[in-house]
Parts: structure tokens; sequence; C-alpha cells
């Protein structure tokens, strides 16, 4: 019986390519001012932004305040993540505010 050879380790042969990782669930983070009114605006752009992206990912806000803070969860939307919509979360909301699980 001959030995198998993997076609990634076979002389000459390219390598197949690893499986890229996808995003499993994005949590993110709004931080409230006492301004009520700011505060609405900014977790219904959220939302919009999010929703309007169609994908299988499941998300969550984080919203906190000096007082505490709650976790929101939207079982029943779903978003995509791209670099292009992390870019957008951060013009909104500052850097640092995404926090990405990866499968």
């Amino acid at each position: 019986m001959e030995p198998t050879t993997n076609a990634a380790s076979a002389p000459g042969r390219a390598q197949e390519p690893r499986p890229i990782s996808r995003a499993r669930r994005l949590l993110v983070e709004v931080r409230l001012a006492d301004d009520a009114g700011e505060g609405q605006r900014a977790v219904q752009q959220l939302y919009d932004l999010l929703t309007d992206t169609q994908g299988d990912v499941p998300f969550s806000f984080r919203l906190t305040h000096a007082v505490g803070s709650v976790q929101v969860d939207f079982p029943d939307v779903r978003t995509a993540w791209s670099p292009e919509l992390q870019a957008q979360i951060d013009a909104l909301l500052g850097p640092n505010r995404l926090k990405v699980d990866w499968a």
C-alpha cells in the first residue's frame, strides 16, 4: 500500500485555502450620556445600521451609563459583519465599541 500525500504538503502544489472565520455574534457597547434624547438617537441609528444589512449574525447592545449597564438582545433580527459595517459603527460610536465573537 502506498502512503497517501496531503495535497497541501505535496511538493509543487499550492496549499488548500484555510477556512475563513466568520462572525458568530456581535456585541456593541453604547455609552449613554445624561441627555436621554441623544442616547435614543444613537441607539436608533445603530439599530437601523445593523438591520439595514441582512445576514445571519445575531447582535446585542450593551447600554452603559454612570449608574450601570444593561444588555439588550434582539433575538428576531440578524445582520452581517463586514469591514464596512465595522467602520460605520466606529464612526457612529467611536473606536473599540464592537466586540465580534468569531466562529
